[in-house]
């Protein structure tokens, strides 16, 4: 069986390749595969995975993390519940119009979502919920969406410790990211002041005022030293950093000490702006999934999610609406635009018995479509988990770094021991201090931070520019063989071009004005530039009875004549030659 989660909170792609490793050496999980830059973790195994027991050894490695099972074959042992409660709930599978949605995981039982939904309803700013324990969503019609995450969170944590709230993937849940959170970094910000103000003051209140500044704005890497001690894999460069600034503060340098762990603190802030901006990026290349699909059954149109519609069923596609799955059209024409799969800019007309691919826009009038595909193998699932897996595809050279990194830092500690105490036998009258002073510095200039950060940041970051600019490269492999390359075709011009037409010819002034009046109605781009060429204001008074054949042309009377505008196989059915 394959299994998706999302995984949270991982803070560096050096953690997310330790964890990966972890995961990789158990023995019932096979080929996992972690996306630091989409957070998506996938594998497979021949065993049931239980999520808890799953979360708890990855908690073991990265306290912090939490995970999402996004899988479609996801099971719930109800008799695992310690509530002591009969399991036999009913449970709710309506889908709530205009709801937002998210994943709730963690839920022991039916029973227990029922407890969930029941609080989540009482609260004031809820105007309806449904918790589905079967899929682990949780749907929610609110008066006032301020804080909600937050909101619910807390409600939750009320009636089930250890559950956790996530908003659903394929809605538009990141924001634009922000360089500095004042609320997020309150503590290097306070700690910033107080170094500030140990410089006017002398003595042990300076000492003091120094060490609390460095408390503050170091306290977060001196845990994670200590928690990765206790996991007994802590060489890596939180611990080489408290060991320079313990070593620094034992000389009495607490400026220098607070320097260094303010500089990796920015660093990371950057490192984190860097890494929103590029998952930011690369999550809007998932908006081209719908969120519903419209099946006709009976006379009667039923919402229902994507994934819900069988093969064979009849969807419909209003003006406006993404189509939801690979179909065949069964009624209607319209002209469609497939910018989000193509890249191509000019609207492409379908009429009954064309092929449609999920993800485009209808533009004009209402299509029936029968699907020919179910939602796993369409093309907007295909596109979607090429982005999920988009950076989970490693280069050579961030593999090497890897590899790297493993054998750097210990060797790093080793010299900057061997640098404080070789010196202090072979040479006479050393100072232990200045030695110690040079161990230091050299372990901070060591760090393998930025080494380790950069190579697969910089993949990360050119993969999340591509993915803004609506190119999605399949992963770091690929983006590192763009260097060897020497020259690229194109088969397509709407690609790599504008997609702006421009009349550059016109015979007769009196065509291009009837021309401009004919496709004044029309948002077609070669009505548009026709009605750009004329450059005269249009009198819409005199234009009627406007109607467009969608691929062939369109109908209109102007000053109360009747005009056909179109192509040839427009003007062949009309029978004019």
């Amino acid at each position: 069986m394959k299994y998706k989660y999302k995984v949270n909170g991982l803070d560096c792609a050096n953690c997310t390749q330790k964890l990966e490793d972890a995961l990789n050496k158990k023995e019932e999980i096979n080929d996992c595969v972690i996306s630091f830059a989409t957070g998506m973790m996938t594998f497979e195994s021949n065993q049931e995975i239980n999520d808890n027991e799953l979360l708890s050894f990855i908690q073991s490695i990265e306290d912090e993390v939490t995970i999402d099972n996004l899988s479609t074959n996801k099971t719930h042992h109800h008799n695992e519940c310690g509530c002591g409660h009969h399991h036999e709930h009913v449970e709710d599978h309506r889908e709530l119009a205009n709801s937002i949605k998210f994943n709730i995981v963690g839920l022991d039982c039916a029973n227990c979502a029922s407890k969930v939904e029941a609080e989540i309803k009482k609260q004031s700013y809820i105007e309806d919920a449904v918790v589905n324990f079967s899929t682990q969503k949780l749907m929610v019609k609110v008066k006032n969406d301020d804080s909600l995450m937050e909101k619910l969170q807390a409600v939750v944590d009320s009636v089930e410790e250890g559950v956790v709230l996530s908003k659903e993937d394929n809605q538009k849940i990141y924001s634009k990211p922000k360089l500095f959170d004042l609320k997020e970094n309150m503590e290097l910000v306070e700690g910033v002041i107080i170094f500030i103000g140990a410089h006017f003051f002398a003595g042990g209140f300076a000492t003091f005022l120094y060490l609390f500044a460095y408390l503050l704005i170091g306290y977060k890497v001196i845990l994670k030293a200590i928690k990765n001690i206790g996991r007994k894999d802590f060489l890596d460069e939180n611990f080489l950093m408290c060991l320079a600034t313990f070593g620094a503060i034992a000389l009495g340098d607490y400026s220098e000490a607070i320097a260094v762990m303010l500089f990796y603190a920015i660093g990371e802030i950057f490192q984190g702006y860097a890494v929103n901006k590029t998952r930011s990026s690369i999550s809007s290349l998932m908006d081209i999934k719908s969120e519903y699909a419209t099946i006709v059954k009976d006379d009667q149109m039923i919402q229902a999610t994507p994934e819900e519609v069988q093969v064979g069923d009849t969807i419909v596609v209003k003006v406006g609406e993404k189509v939801p799955l690979d179909g065949k059209v069964i009624k209607g024409n319209s002209m469609l635009d497939t910018a989000s799969l193509t890249g191509e800019s000019v609207p492409r007309s379908v009429e009954v018995g064309d092929e449609v691919l999920s993800g485009v826009v209808n533009l004009n009038d209402v299509i029936y479509i029968e699907v020919t595909k179910p939602y796993a193998d369409s093309t907007v699932s295909r596109i979607i988990d090429l982005v999920e897996n988009s950076a989970s595809k490693k280069a050579k050279i961030e593999k090497f770094i890897t590899r790297f990194a493993k054998v750097y830092t210990p060797t790093v500690v080793g010299l900057a021991v061997l640098l404080l105490i070789v010196p202090m036998i072979i040479l006479p009258n050393q100072n232990f201090y200045d030695w110690l002073y040079r161990a230091c510095t050299f372990l901070v200039v060591s760090c393998p931070c930025a080494l380790v950060i950069s190579v697969p940041l910089g993949l990360y970051a050119g993969i999340g520019k591509a993915s803004a600019l609506g190119v999605l490269v399949k992963g770091g492999n690929y983006l590192e063989l763009l260097k060897d390359i020497d020259t690229v075709v194109f088969d397509k011009t709407g690609t790599l071009t504008k997609g702006e037409f421009e009349v550059v010819e016109i015979s007769d002034d009196y065509l291009l004005e009837i021309g401009a009046y004919g496709e004044y109605m029309s948002n077609h781009p070669i009505a548009r530039s026709i009605v750009k060429a004329y450059n005269k204001e249009i009198d819409s008074t005199r234009i009627e009875d406007f109607k467009e054949i969608a691929g062939k042309g369109l109908s209109v009377v102007i000053d109360q004549k009747q005009y056909e505008l179109g192509n040839e196989k427009y003007f062949h059915e009309l029978g004019i030659e």
